[in-house]
């Protein structure tokens, strides 16, 4: 399980990335297909804070603008920067 989780941090570099050309492009459907995949592997690997922020994202831009939802892009992706980098350090 550590291997599958260890691989999940790894790709989180690609992850923020996508986020982030979703939202500067301006494509709330494409951010709510990320946070969805997002939300369901967060919880899937036991990262209850992520799930829950991913989830908050999916759930704000269901029929929402974009640009109300940019500041929960931003705590998702900080957060998975926290989590590459705790993971890094240990």
């Amino acid at each position: 399980m550590a291997d599958i989780v260890n691989s999940f941090i790894g790709q989180l570099p690609a992850r923020i990335h996508q986020f982030e050309e979703a939202s500067k492009q301006d494509d709330p459907k494409a951010l709510e297909i990320l946070a969805s995949r997002m939300k369901g592997e967060g919880s899937m690997y036991g990262f209850k804070t992520l799930t829950a922020t991913a989830e908050l994202l999916e759930t704000s831009l269901v029929g929402n603008p974009l640009s109300p939802t940019r500041p929960k892009v931003g705590e998702l992706v900080q957060l998975c920067m926290q989590i590459r980098s705790a993971s890094i350090s240990n």
